[in-house]
């Protein structure tokens, strides 16, 4: 698959100032603490009679099943990471920011399980709650456009790729993704450009547009470019089998000095 990193950076909450940390694929720094939802509360159906709640210690609850969620999600204990998700969203909490965090985080785990739809759902509504800054929008627009291009939305997914790469000009694989779907739709030359973008941000998978940008030269007639790109992706991942079966298959380039065959008299 040519397609990179099914899913974005997982983001972390911490008490008390909601700092989203970074984890996992390093894609720069840290995103700048996001200040807290004044008057947050659990909805009233949450609160048993007899069981009142202060908003603090309502904030303080959501807060740990954030990050207790979000561990889960990050040790890949999906299921425990999900039924987390699941009663964070349902609380309704007054915390825009939180709330949009899970609907992201949720949609990873959609994502990782092959639920497309799923994942772009909770992508589109944690993008609605408006409460994300600006590197963790780009990133939910970023793995929104890996969900649509998987579910073959190729005009979609380009917005959104589109979009995460007007947020965050030096997300890398954001340019990869770009690219394999404009040489899906035959735009070669621009599908290169984006190949080589990414290639000169340091993708760190680099064989991918490599092998992408491959594939748009061969579609261009431009074999040997094509072998070049292949060999450099074969030599960046040896394991990496489309590379291998790509370069195999590639047909010979025409000589120059090859003569052109004799008509039949």
């Amino acid at each position: 698959d040519d397609r990179q990193a099914r899913f974005a950076p997982i983001h972390r909450i911490r008490d008390p100032a909601m700092h989203f940390a970074h984890f996992a694929i390093g894609m720069g720094p840290p995103p700048p603490d996001i200040q807290r939802a004044p008057g947050m509360a659990l909805a009233q159906s949450q609160v048993q009679p007899g069981q009142a709640m202060t908003a603090q210690e309502a904030e303080r609850q959501l807060l740990e099943k954030t990050n207790a969620a979000t561990q889960a999600l990050i040790n890949n204990r999906l299921d425990e990471a999900m039924r987390l998700f699941d009663e964070i969203i349902a609380t309704n909490a007054r915390a825009p920011q939180l709330m949009a965090a899970a609907h992201y985080h949720r949609g990873i785990i959609y994502q990782k399980r092959g639920a497309f739809n799923e994942a772009a759902s909770d992508y589109t509504t944690a993008l609605w709650l408006d409460a994300l800054p600006d590197n963790m929008r780009a990133r939910t627009h970023y793995n929104r456009g890996t969900a649509l291009d998987n579910l073959g939305q190729q005009d979609r997914a380009k917005a959104d790729f589109d979009a995460a790469i007007a947020l965050m000009p030096e997300m890398a694989p954001a340019y990869n993704n770009r690219a394999n779907v404009l040489r899906r739709m035959g735009e070669y030359e621009a599908a290169i450009a984006d190949y080589d973008t990414s290639i000169a941000l340091g993708n760190p998978l680099p064989h991918l547009p490599h092998y992408g940008r491959a594939a748009a030269r061969e579609a261009l007639g431009d074999i040997e470019g094509a072998r070049a790109d292949l060999e450099q992706a074969v030599s960046l991942a040896p394991d990496y089998a489309p590379a291998r079966t790509a370069l195999a298959d590639l047909p010979e380039a025409p000589s120059a000095l090859q003569s052109p065959p004799r008509p039949k008299l």
